[in-house]
């Protein structure tokens, strides 16, 4: 028997050719995304400054007239209920246990 090579046609060559630049571009890609580039961000300590607090804004007319909340009243009543996520319907509320 005879030992026949096949011949590779233009369409095989141009595509692995193509197949072979594709490869080369990927890698190449690959290697520049994948570097590690340097650090150009630095903090540079700098010396801070003591807050200066002015109590005079205190004093403005605009915070005079804000006036304080009444204490509220203690209320003797249990305020809630057992199930907070139940749903609440007329025929199924009950009054929570003391």
């Amino acid at each position: 028997m005879a030992i026949i090579f096949s011949k590779y046609n233009k369409k095989q060559i141009y595509s692995l050719i193509l197949l072979g630049i594709l490869l080369l571009v990927f890698t190449i890609l690959l290697i520049f995304l994948l570097k590690k580039k340097p650090e150009t961000f630095s903090i540079k300590p700098e010396a801070v400054e003591a807050p200066q607090i002015n109590f005079a804004n205190l004093k403005s007319p605009i915070l005079m007239r804000l006036n304080a909340f009444a204490n509220t009243p203690d209320t003797q009543e249990i305020v809630g209920r057992d199930n907070p996520f139940s749903a609440i319907s007329a025929a199924t509320a009950t009054p929570p246990k003391r």
